[in-house]
């Protein structure tokens, strides 16, 4: 687009949108010269609209003609993502997950040491999982626990799990901690954790971190079967959907592309319309 503001069809507001997002998308200041340009504006054109952001303090001026993030952009951003419903924002692309595969899918967050269920979509078979909203599971031995464990920094880990032996659940769940951290490097690299009857017997489960506007993990969605109706190769059958599934909700809570693990942006990676149903009764 040529430096010019008389383009058809391109609205006032439309140019001072665009304006904005450049700057406030910006890794440091930026000049006047360099706005319109990107904005496909003229110098004074541009100049005005960032005027009216500097009086409403979006943008702030930090040298001779050059602009940067106001203090105002920086409090409605924060005030804004405190008031997120996490669980509304995920619901869309938990039910496109849903639709294509009839087992239970789950949505938690991490609170203190554990993870705790904020929705829920029901199995279409016939039983139905003992899960329900509210509901609080440890992190070592469930999906959503060990993906969330396996994306955090080293020092959260270790503050979030116990000295010592892990609590047993079941005969199948990790309790040497070196194992674990085996396990996490991992889910790191896959994207993706089962829990193969580690939190209940007869249960298996597939799951993957949601990730937040920081770009740290925050939740993560599951998807729970019985151990006979859902097998270790249906799981991993499955996990390139649910890693997507997970990825959609990330971007929607505003984590940004370029902030989730490279096994989340893979080009190759099938979405949720690779599922297939697993196996019927």
């Amino acid at each position: 687009m040529s430096p010019t503001d008389s383009t058809s069809g391109t609205s006032s507001a439309d140019k001072a949108l665009t304006v904005l997002e450049i700057v406030l998308t910006s890794t440091g200041p930026l000049g006047l010269a360099e706005i319109a340009e990107r904005a496909g504006l003229t110098k004074p054109t541009a100049h005005r609209l960032l005027q009216i952001f500097v009086h409403r303090n979006y943008v702030r001026r930090t040298g001779v003609r050059t602009y940067a993030t106001g203090p105002q952009a920086l409090w409605l951003a924060g005030d804004t993502l405190a008031r997120v419903n996490h669980a509304e924002m995920a619901r869309p692309a938990l039910q496109r997950l849903h639709d294509l595969i009839p087992e239970t899918v789950h949505f938690a967050v991490l609170s203190g040491t554990d993870v705790v269920y904020v929705e829920k979509f029901e199995s279409r078979r016939p039983y139905r999982m003992a899960s329900s909203i509210g509901m609080a599971l440890p992190l070592h031995c469930t999906a959503i626990g060990k993906s969330l464990l396996a994306f955090m920094p080293a020092e959260e880990r270790r503050r979030l799990l116990p000295d010592g032996p892990l609590a047993a659940r079941t005969h199948n769940t990790i309790t040497d901690p070196d194992r674990l951290e085996q396990e996490l490097a991992r889910v790191a690299r896959r994207g993706y954790a089962m829990d193969d009857e580690e939190n209940e017997e007869n249960i298996r489960c597939i799951g993957a971190a949601v990730f937040d506007s920081t770009g740290l993990p925050m939740g993560g969605i599951s998807v729970s079967a019985p151990s006979f109706q859902l097998s270790a190769q249906d799981a991993r059958r499955i996990a390139p959907g649910v890693v997507t599934t997970a990825r959609d909700i990330s971007l929607a809570l505003a984590a940004g592309m370029e902030r989730l693990p490279a096994c989340y942006r893979s080009p190759n990676r099938p979405g949720p319309a690779h599922l297939t149903g697993t196996r019927t009764p």
